[in-house]
């Protein structure tokens, strides 16, 4: 029993002081966007104006709250956010902006194929969420724009802690 308690902490201790973010990811300033799906017409991808890297913007929030700012930083840190997995429809629900200028860092969820994608300069690498991954991102999606709703294509949710961006 007392093997079992230290090999807990060491996974604890792994997990919160390894890093699996591929870049630095800033808390003091965030955003968050819930992305609808893409569509295509004759003469291919429609592209709307309000978008986030060809992705239409549903909803966008500036996190206001530092924990939670602080709980996406340590989903997308954590080590055992990632692995497992490996299925890939890419349409991302939720969109992410750490930082601002040369330290901005954006990052596409899609919580149906379970991976992430961290944008940063001309890199772009995509992890793997495993399940206790997309766990944490879904309770943080909620909580930031409110529980999800099938074809709920609303944009007047505001979590508390948070405010809508014009």
């Amino acid at each position: 029993m007392q093997l079992l308690g230290i090999l807990l902490a060491i996974f604890i201790a792994w997990d919160l002081f390894s890093d699996a973010s591929p870049f630095p990811l800033d808390s003091s300033h965030v955003v968050a966007y819930r992305l609808g799906r893409r569509e295509f017409g004759e003469h291919g991808l429609i592209v709307p104006a309000h978008a986030f890297l060809g992705w239409p913007i549903e909803q966008t929030v500036d996190l206001t709250d530092p924990a939670t700012a602080s709980a996406l930083v340590h989903a997308l840190s954590a080590r055992s956010t990632y692995g497992l997995l490996d299925t890939l429809c890419f349409e991302p629900g939720m969109a992410l902006q750490f930082g601002r200028g040369s330290n901005e860092v954006d990052v596409l969820i899609c919580l149906d194929c379970d991976h992430a994608q961290f944008i940063h300069a001309d890199q772009s690498p995509m992890l793997n969420l495993n399940p206790l991954g997309t766990w944490r991102l879904k309770r943080l999606y909620d909580r930031i724009f409110g529980p999800a709703l099938a074809g709920d294509a609303s944009t007047d949710k505001t979590a508390a802690g948070t405010q809508p961006s014009p």
